[in-house]
């Protein structure tokens, strides 16, 4: 399975380190993911400092979209004010805010259109 996840909003280059990092430091996402930057061009005629910055996610069969959720959740959960996010895979992005449950909902959504 293979994924990408950005942050939205002000704060969104220090909240997609954090989760990043956070991903990073978890045994169980290390030996079954590779997490990785993916940069994507400024739209032209936006006024942007540069690219946007998304974290690529690559796991293996063993792996499942329910592991990413509880992780992502958890991280969520650590936030002040928890950022929006937006999940893409095969071309389909779907917006995180909201409830935990409500997130967990949209998680789950984004990362079925994987498999189908």
């Amino acid at each position: 399975m293979s994924f990408r996840i950005k942050i939205d909003g002000a704060d969104a280059e220090n909240e997609i380190r954090s989760l990043r990092e956070w991903l990073e430091a978890k045994p169980e996402i290390r030996q079954h993911a590779t997490v990785a930057w993916h940069s994507e061009p400024a739209m032209p005629g936006h006024m942007s400092g540069g690219a946007m910055e998304w974290l690529q996610i690559v796991t293996d069969n063993t792996w499942s979209a329910a592991n990413f959720t509880l992780a992502y959740i958890t991280w969520r959960r650590t936030r002040r004010n928890p950022p929006t996010a937006v999940i893409e895979t095969n071309g389909v992005r779907v917006s995180i805010e909201g409830s935990d449950a409500e997130a967990t909902a949209r998680i789950v959504q984004a990362l079925s259109s994987s498999h189908g």
